[in-house]
């Protein structure tokens, strides 16, 4: 390609909506009575003046004179640009970064945006030049990772373009402007609105882009509400005007009859239809004898086999293609009128082809509810919920899986293929046969989604292949302009004939991942290219029709690919089917998968399919399920992977929300086919990433996660009984301190959990109803003091004055008058389940059991044990959070409990190494939590110690627990003085977080400022005490600052003590100062 303007102006990947922008342009004050101001018009006009000029410079004169340009219009500076500067906002060669805006002096150095610059002769920013081994984009994000954390953009430009992109969130949606473009009032304000140094450097861009993302965000659920109450109303109202059908029925062709009126909405938006198509046959004055209906359906066959009268191009490929069964149909004219609600989006601008890939997906889980609650006697309702992606649940709004998982996946499964046969290519790299050859690689490449749903997969390998032949054909066309009938092929025709394949249990799936695939590639007077011979129907996982009648015959209907060796790709999110409904297909299963288990999720079957339906060489990449990692159920498959695939990449998000809103526990894992079957693991090394959730995970946080640096562990390392992925360094601690050891369970005795009620609101009282009740049982039978798991802190309990009535089994409740007066309030909750109760029906009160509606729900055999000196625990921690009690109080569930009298063992399990091996064992929960389950606590590992040491420890943990107690009593001192000094009289609000943590606070005006928030008060408003007063001021000042210096005293004195245990227990294990900083990483 020359150095010449590039062509195509349509940005399909905008980072911002168009029309949101618009609106920011018009209340920006920008532009000048619509026109750019004088001064900026002349830069421009200086600037596309000497295009030409600049263009024949030497490259680095090329980006000098780009950024004299960039400055000037923009408003950035250099330090050269200034006398006796003392701030900067543009540095040159900054750690390799060709440019970078952000914070600079002296003393500062903070790349807010790094930008690499290029001259024309890079003409594609998103490939490497010859030679190099990243993009222009790719080095540019390379940058912002390096930045560690400040920046959240990146620039790339070859002075003729340019491109902002947003990191970590994207390197494929991006805002772009052409050089020659700026002199249009719009493009400029553009420019100005989004990159002026006052607004990308002082958070305006960054706000607008939250702002655009919400806006975008409300208009696909929006959208999608709409779309789904559409399909309810279709479905519903063709059952009514058509009874005898079955409504099940109806849900197919009522998805058909959407796909259709969907693909014109979007088609009349990018202009392959004319405008007003649909509404004009819709709301057209009625002519007499012929239906909306009847027009409609003249309209679909004109679409499909094209009109020149209404300049309607034919479009084909099967969407429009002739359906008996649904032009039998009789349709109201006001159920057709419906339609308008999807005739009313704007598919240009606000609805992009991602945005539509959302929509289907959750389209794909709603219907697998539809058609679970369908009945032929009730109509379908309408429902507020949404069915994530993964059986889970979330409030209104889309489950998707996001576009950054889906490329990550493509691009290290076809990318990796790829790469690794662009590699083998012996022709020198600069030569036509070099690009001929891995032009004859793409036509090749057979890539397989065996549950495709909606098509997200297939749709991104799509792009992911144009964009290589696009590029292809660019190197070959320069390199040997001869091959011109190469570059009149049709790619997007090639790729869907050739290289991608689908197959889906679900019709409506086949469907909608046709219609997705038909509108990515939808071109003005273009023929729709069938698909339904590579897009089929089948249930993928059964091979024989005797089992099941949708049995998909692989060898059959792609039996060319499978003559071939197989598919070179299969990738795809594997349905997440409960063990539950595979109940008629076990036999089978168990026959045919070497993965069975008699308990195993349909996801599992997916892994070996996909394996044994690859090429020798071939990649697999999934997002599925991580469960299989630990539990019994995932044995087979644990081995079957071990064994029988080379793991290239694990990565284990545990709970962190990859699908918004729902948590899902999923994994993505990549890997190829090995040369030959295996009897037992390779020695070879897979890279690994454990994902871990922050409490509020920011936006785009996860994608930068996946460009950390990945953990390398030998395949052969994994274990039989769980996968544990650690690099051996940590394999080799862990091991250290586990062999030869008993464990706790095998020393102590396994913990026990607290008590269950079955509705605690009913069991659980306050201090003052305690004072009422205790006449009943003044000697402590049945109310006892009690500790939920909010109360237990590490080395100490916060006490809130709770009570528990504790009317364990056979306990006479007549005998406690009050008591049962009590819990008389809440009987219709607390009886038990009759066993004979209809599971249709909904019961108010607790499960089935053996006990009467006064007693707690559970046995608790062990419940003198409450009353023993005990270690107790909350269940979720996320730092090592036990103490001792021994002030006899009963714990709720699912606290756990241990009792023992041997103190050191309470410092053991706060320490460092302690807390590092549940770290390795627990299952984790989102916000950095881990389970601290009996079944977890019981396998930690209890060191051999002399009674010497265990005095000194258990010294240390008691000293602790005193400091610990008086710091919180400290605390609570504290925050009494506020209330009762600060909170006008009368006022029922209580502190906030803030208030609460006061010793962070730094001076009186951000506690008083902190007071007016808490107690919700006007700026005019007036807080008990007068903290405006110098005098009070002085007085608040030196009691905040002596208090704070006790609570930091008190707690470095903690910190010095748990430093102590913490040697203590490394001498324990004879860890060395390496294994000690490895723990304490």
């Amino acid at each position: 390609m020359t150095d010449t303007q590039p062509t195509s102006k349509k940005n399909n990947n905008a980072l911002f909506n168009p029309k949101f922008i618009k609106k920011a342009i018009e209340t920006s004050g920008i532009l000048k009575n619509g026109e750019i101001p004088e001064k900026a018009k002349k830069i421009i006009e200086r600037r596309l003046s000497n295009q030409a000029i600049h263009q024949k410079a030497k490259e680095l004169e090329q980006s000098h004179d780009f950024l004299v340009f960039f400055k000037e219009l923009l408003g950035y500076k250099s330090v050269g640009d200034q006398t006796n500067a003392k701030t900067w906002n543009v540095v040159n060669e900054l750690k390799g970064i060709d440019y970078a805006l952000g914070e600079f002096s002296k003393s500062k150095k903070t790349v807010l945006v790094p930008f690499e610059l290029k001259s024309p002769k890079t003409s594609d920013l998103t490939r490497p030049m010859l030679g190099r081994t990243e993009s222009t984009v790719m080095q540019a994000a390379r940058y912002a990772l390096n930045s560690q954390g400040t920046a959240k953009w990146f620039l790339v430009s070859n002075c003729l373009e340019f491109r902002l992109y947003k990191f970590p969130e994207s390197t494929s949606q991006y805002e772009q402007w052409f050089i020659d473009d700026l002199i249009q009032p719009e493009e400029y304000a553009r420019f100005v609105l989004l990159l002026s140094k006052t607004n990308l450097l002082g958070g305006t861009t960054e706000t607008l882009f939250n702002d655009s993302q919400q806006q975008q965000k409300d208009i696909t659920d929006q959208l999608y509400r709409d779309y789904r109450q559409l399909r309810i109303d279709l479905i519903n109202g063709l059952k009514k005007d058509n009874n005898s059908i079955r409504r099940k029925t109806m849900v197919r062709i009522s998805q058909k009859l959407l796909d259709r009126m969907l693909f014109i909405a979007f088609a009349e938006n990018r202009g392959l239809l004319p405008r007003r198509t649909l509404h004009s046959r819709i709301f057209a004055q009625p002519i007499a004898g012929v239906t909306v209906w009847k027009v409609i359906q003249i309209l679909f066959t004109a679409i499909d086999k094209g009109d020149s009268e209404f300049n309607i191009p034919e479009y084909n490929g099967g969407l429009f293609a002739p359906d008996t069964e649904l032009e039998s149909l009789k349709i109201s004219d006001d159920l057709l009128k419906k339609f308008k609600t999807l005739y009313d989006y704007d598919f240009d601008n606000d609805i992009g082809t991602p945005v539509l890939g959302h929509i289907f997906e959750q389209s794909i889980a709603d219907l697998d509810e539809i058609y679970a609650t369908v009945s032929e006697e009730q109509e379908l309702q309408s429902t507020t919920k949404t069915t994530g992606t993964a059986g889970k649940r979330k409030q209104d709004g889309i489950v998707y899986t996001p576009e950054f998982i889906t490329d990550y996946i493509i691009q290290h499964t076809l990318g990796g293929y790829l790469k690794q046969k662009q590699d083998n290519i012996t022709d020198e790299k600069d030569s036509a046969a070099y690009w001929l050859a891995y032009r004859g690689i793409l036509a090749s490449t057979r890539v397989l989604d065996p549950a495709c749903g909606s098509g997200a997969f297939l749709i991104g390998a799509f792009k992911y292949l144009k964009a290589e032949y696009d590029y292809v054909n660019q190197r070959i066309r320069e390199l040997d302009p001869q091959h011109t009938d190469l570059f009149g092929l049709d790619l997007d025709a090639e790729i869907l004939n050739n290289n991608l394949f689908g197959v889906d249990l679900n019709p409506e799936s086949i469907e909608i991942t046709q219609l997705a695939l038909w509108l990515e590639t939808a071109e003005r007077g273009k023929k729709l290219k069938p698909l339904d011979k590579n897009i089929q129907q089948g249930n993928s996982i059964i091979h024989h029709k005797h089992t099941d009648k949708q049995a998909f015959l692989w060898n059959v209907q792609f039996n060319k690919v499978m003559e071939s060796g197989g598919f070179d790709v299969v990738l795809g999110n594997p349905p997440y089917v409960r063990q539950e409904r595979l109940s008629d297909i076990k036999p089978y299963l168990q026959e045919h998968y070497k993965t069975y288990h008699g308990v195993a999720d349909l996801y599992t079957y997916f892994f070996e399919l996909g394996l044994n339906l690859l090429k020798k060489g071939g990649r697999l990449g999934y997002i599925s399920s991580s469960t299989f990692f630990r539990t019994n159920s995932g044995t087979p498959l644990r081995h079957f992977l071990k064994v029988q695939s080379n793991l290239l990449t694990v990565i284990d998000f545990n709970d962190y929300p990859v699908f918004e809103g729902v948590t899902t526990y999923p994994a993505i894992l990549i890997m190829e086919k090995p040369e030959r079957l295996r009897k037992q693991a390779p020695q070879s090394n897979f890279s690994f990433l454990n994902i871990t959730a922050k409490k509020d995970p920011q936006h785009g946080e996860l994608k930068q996660q996946l460009q950390t640096d990945f953990g390398v562990m030998k395949q052969a390392a994994l274990k039989a009984d769980a996968w544990q992925l650690e690099e051996e360094s940590f394999a080799n601690l862990r091991q250290k301190i586990t062999k030869g050891y008993k464990t706790l369970k095998e020393v102590y005795g396994s913990p026990c959990y607290g008590v269950k009620t079955g509705f605690n609101e009913a069991f659980t009282i306050n201090a003052q109803q305690y004072a009422h009740l205790k006449q009943d049982d003044p000697d402590g039978e049945i109310l006892k003091p009690f500790l939920e798991g909010k109360d237990l802190k590490r080395w100490r309990s916060e006490s809130r004055n709770l009570y528990l009535i504790f009317t364990r089994r056979g306990v006479d409740i007549d005998n406690y008058p009050l008591i049962k007066a009590h819990l008389e309030q809440f009987k219709e909750q607390l009886e038990p389940k009759p066993d004979d109760y209809s599971k249709n029906k909904i019961w108010s009160g607790r499960k089935a059991g053996l006990y009467q509606w006064y007693e707690i729900q559970d046995t608790v055999a062990y419940y003198d044990q409450f009353e023993e000196d005990k270690i107790v625990w909350g269940n979720l921690q996320s730092s090592p959070s036990f103490l001792y009690d021994d002030q006899k109080y009963f714990i709720n569930a699912p606290s756990p409990i241990l009792a023992t009298t041997e103190k050191w063992l309470v410092g053991y399990l706060n320490s460092t190494v302690a807390w590092y091996f549940l770290n390795n064992i627990a299952i984790g929960r989102s916000g950095g939590f881990i389970e601290c389950k009996p079944m977890y606590i019981n396998q930690i590992p209890i060191p051999t110690v002399s009674p010497e040491q265990k005095q000194t420890i258990a010294n240390l943990a008691e000293q602790c627990q005193t400091h610990a107690k008086t710091r919180y009593e400290l605390e609570q001192t504290v925050q009494r003085r506020l209330l009762e000094n600060l909170r006008p009289i009368n006022n029922p609000e209580s502190l906030n977080t803030k208030l609460t943590q006061w010793w962070k606070l730094a001076t009186v005006t951000e506690l008083a400022t902190e007071a007016h928030k808490a107690f919700k008060l006007k700026k005019s408003g007036t807080l008990k005490v007068d903290l405006t007063d110098p005098t009070l001021q002085d007085v608040w000042e030196k009691y905040l600052k002596d208090n704070t210096k006790t609570w930091q005293d008190t707690t470095d004195t903690i910190n010095g003590l748990e430093k102590q245990i913490n040697t203590a227990v490394y001498a324990l294990f004879n860890l060395n100062a390496d294994e000690q900083k490895l723990i304490e990483k």
